[in-house]
């Protein structure tokens, strides 16, 4: 083949080679982009909402329960109008979509229209809904579960026979909350209702069966009515695990009043024991919101902590004015306790999140001793036609002999040694005089210093006088200077020793 027509071709196979490494290039690269997760913000992806308003749900919506289904919320709430339990979609949690009931029917042993506390716990191919209903026979209010198979949105079916749990010689159970540990077993928490001035309200946990259609093993109580702010009422336990720890939510005082408030408590397992934190509760009625309660806890797709809650608008307490809207606010866990900016009102950033107080900033150090104006000389005190005088108060001086701290690493010969020389002898006995050409180490008084140093108590400080341009035999009145003053002298002395030209005139 003819060289040139060969050289021709191998070019081109280069060209084309190196074509197709730079299009692979581009093509991986383009790749892996496609294959990064796309940013995400506090709820989920960028370019939703950025703030929240609360009431996020306004209509009357008491004991919230919130859900989340991958990237979709779904709110449980107490029974209003003909919705036996009220269910909510949103994708962002801020616009709710009202799907009607969860609950389409109740069993037969119950007896409506009160169907309270709902909520709901995900079990593989399966949901399950808990919730508190009037027991036909006996009046009291008693626990019950109902099944989804179509997922979170329902409807939940309830074919029991009798209540899931009923604490009939306690007055009732209600406020069902479902937890599940870290090691992946389900409880259930829940409250009996008490009798009043014979038995307090108290909080129970007992495990589930894997499916959480039953429950199993005993009761386990953890905490009953016992602070001045809780009474007469505890109700509406959550649990949740962080932090190392397991936090009990609850919530306290009359419902129906703006004292009702969220308290919190530790506790060493799902069973207790638990100690409360505080002698008072997490949050109360606040910032326009009156009343608030029924807290349950949910995680946002990057694992941020949730609360769901209820309360009242502020000046609109009790029914039939009032009504317990939806509320959400995020919580966080940290040295040993909880940590919520709740209640709030009105836009609050989805990247707020509540902490520990800031540490208190570290005290200011002292000021340095500094030179300072003294006040007006005396009448007929020297040096009050001088004008100004600059002291600095006489203080403990170094050790004699020793450098001074700030020229003690001083290399040899360095001005800043030479002056730690002098300041030692900076605080003779009053009346005291020094010999500057001794003190400073320049072998020789130097020009435009007219008299020595003296130390005067009754002035206040260290002075040292200075002549004019002729020097010692100077006659122009002498001004009066601060150590400070000392350290500009030695510095002059120092560069006119170094480059051998007479010292310039201080005066």
């Amino acid at each position: 083949m003819n060289p040139m027509a060969l050289r021709r071709i191998q070019g081109t196979s280069v060209g084309v080679v190196l074509l197709g490494t730079a299009v692979a290039a581009v093509v991986a690269t383009a790749g892996l982009v496609a294959l990064e997760p796309a940013p995400v913000g506090a709820i989920g992806p960028v370019g939703g909402p950025s703030e929240y308003r609360n009431p996020v749900h306004e209509p009357d919506f008491p004991d919230p329960f919130v859900l989340r289904a991958g990237s979709t919320y779904y709110a449980y709430g107490t029974h209003r109008g003909l919705a036996n339990i009220q269910i909510l979609r949103s994708d962002d949690l801020v616009s709710w979509r009202d799907l009607g009931t969860a609950l389409p029917f109740l069993p037969d042993w119950a007896a409506g229209p009160w169907v309270w506390a709902p909520s709901v716990l995900a079990r593989p191919g399966a949901h399950v809904l808990y919730y508190a209903v009037a027991e036909r026979a006996s009046g009291l209010f008693c626990v019950s579960a109902a099944v989804s198979v179509h997922g979170p949105q329902g409807p939940f079916i309830d074919r029991s026979r009798e209540p899931l749990v009923c604490q009939r010689d306690r007055r009732g159970t209600i406020d069902p909350s479902p937890f599940v540990d870290p090691a992946g077993t389900p409880w259930l928490l829940f409250k009996s209702e008490g009798i009043e001035h014979r038995e307090p309200t108290r909080i129970w946990i007992q495990q589930l069966a894997p499916d959480g259609r039953s429950l199993v093993g005993p009761k386990h109580e953890l905490l009953a009515t016992e602070q001045a702010w809780e009474e007469p009422i505890i109700e509406n336990p959550a649990m949740i695990a962080a932090d190392g720890r397991y936090f009990l939510f609850y919530s306290a005082n009359r419902w129906r009043s703006a004292d009702y408030a969220v308290g919190h408590a530790v506790c060493d397992a799902p069973t207790g024991p638990c100690r409360r934190v505080g002698d008072g509760p997490l949050f109360a009625s606040a910032n326009g919101a009156a009343g608030p309660g029924g807290v349950e806890l949910f995680t946002d797709p990057d694992g941020g902590t949730w609360m769901a809650y209820h309360a009242w608008t502020a000046g609109q307490v009790g029914y039939p004015e009032g009504a317990r809207s939806l509320r959400i606010d995020r919580v966080t866990f940290a040295q040993g306790r909880a940590w919520v900016s709740a209640p709030t009102t009105g836009p609050t950033s989805f990247r707020h999140i509540p902490g520990p107080p800031p540490a208190p900033a570290a005290p200011a150090p002292p000021p340095a001793r500094g030179v300072e104006e003294a006040p007006p000389a005396p009448p007929g005190h020297p040096g009050e036609e001088r004008g100004a005088r600059r002291t600095e108060p006489a203080a403990a001086g170094p050790v004699p002999g020793e450098l001074a701290p700030a020229a003690a690493s001083a290399p040899p010969g360095d001005v800043a040694q030479r002056l730690g020389r002098a300041l030692p002898e900076l605080h003779p006995p009053a009346g005291t005089r020094i010999d500057q050409a001794r003190a400073l180490g320049t072998g020789e008084a130097p020009p435009g210093l007219r008299d020595p140093h003296r130390f005067d108590p009754a002035r206040g400080g260290h002075e040292l006088a200075l002549g004019g341009a002729g020097g010692a035999g100077d006659a122009s009145p002498p001004v009066a200077v601060s150590v400070a003053a000392v350290a500009l002298v030695v510095t002059g002395i120092a560069a006119a020793r170094a480059s051998r030209r007479p010292l310039a005139s201080a005066g």
